[in-house]
């Protein structure tokens, strides 16, 4: 149900139902859910029924459930969130559209463009909205950047760089089989740059891409050096280093008449230099997720547009198939 066709009786309030209860609830869209004045959580399901009903009764949440169906028809839910890892992702995207309700599905997608598409015709079918869970595009810091981009302040932009490299964790559970996942960590954590400089720099025209298997036995990348070009005219390098664990997560944009850039995406400091030199302190948001329900909570209760649709996770997914997995 659309904010302008509701048909629940408080139409201040979404009630959302959350598929998977994992670290990324846990951490990131959990406290944002709770901590959010016009939204809350009715039911939340996962296999393990225990620790399903553990979550909810920790939280106030009134139903678990360890079926997937019992909680996409509760009619009093009206945002079917699918924090599942990506193989689910479209099964679920298509049942809760099925059913009428909005879907928001964190990201990657799905396991590949094929499975992003279906889930965009899926929802368009339905007339439900579709909201991919790239929350970066709400942080303070990325807005502060699309304003300064939109003032000129930098120029005419011509090239951007974003490195991201981590250690990754050892207890990584499912994200290093690719079934499961669809790609490896450059697939799940720089899908996330890729969707941003998409968002900033406007549609991708060309997309090519390097991958690297330092170790024998391991069949997800280590190293990624993507090149994209845009509709625009402008170019960006986006690298990906998961083999020498130097820590980084660096944005830069050069334009015509200087760089807009951030040392640390996660940090809220944004600067310019050129003909001005200025360094931002934008704020931070209480939990990280916390612009992206905001969003969610306007576009279905306000009618705002849509911000991060299911069309924009395509591009994402649509990039990475021709760059990244093609090499699995």
């Amino acid at each position: 149900m659309t904010a302008k066709n509701r048909k629940r009786p408080d139409e201040d309030v979404l009630t959302w139902g959350i598929i998977g209860c994992g670290d990324v609830v846990r951490r990131k869209s959990g406290p944002a859910l709770f901590q959010a004045e016009r939204s809350q959580v009715r039911s939340v399901m996962r296999r393990d029924l225990t620790r399903a009903r553990e979550f909810a009764s920790k939280h106030g949440i009134p139903v678990a459930t360890d079926e997937a169906e019992k909680l996409i028809q509760d009619s009093q839910i009206d945002v079917v969130y699918v924090a599942t890892p990506p193989s689910s992702h479209k099964s679920y995207t298509i049942e809760g559209a099925k059913a009428g309700k909005e879907v928001v599905v964190e990201k990657p997608m799905g396991l590949n463009a094929d499975e992003a598409r279906e889930m965009v015709e899926a929802c368009d079918a339905e007339g439900v909205e579709l909201f991919v869970a790239y929350y970066r595009r709400f942080y303070p810091q990325v807005e502060k950047i699309r304003e300064l981009l939109e003032e000129g302040k930098a120029g005419k932009p011509v090239q951007a760089y974003v490195h991201i490299s981590f250690t990754p964790p050892a207890d990584v559970e499912w994200r290093e089989e690719l079934e499961i996942s669809g790609g490896g960590w450059f697939v799940d954590v720089a899908s996330h740059r890729l969707d941003l400089l998409a968002f900033l720099l406007g549609p991708i025209e060309q997309a090519n891409g390097v991958v690297t298997f330092f170790e024998s036995d391991n069949e997800l990348e280590d190293t990624v050096t993507l090149s994209l070009k845009f509709d625009s005219g402008a170019q960006a390098s986006v690298q990906g280093d998961f083999y020498t664990h130097r820590p980084s997560d660096e944005l830069y944009l050069h334009g015509t008449e200087g760089t807009i850039y951030t040392d640390d995406l996660s940090e809220p400091k944004v600067l310019l230099s050129g003909k001005e030199q200025e360094e931002y302190e934008v704020g931070s948001l209480g939990a990280t997720h916390s612009g992206l329900v905001e969003h969610v909570e306007e576009v279905l209760l306000d009618g705002a547009s849509n911000r991060s649709s299911g069309a924009d996770g395509l591009i994402t997914e649509e990039v990475l198939d021709n760059t990244i997995r093609v090499n699995y």
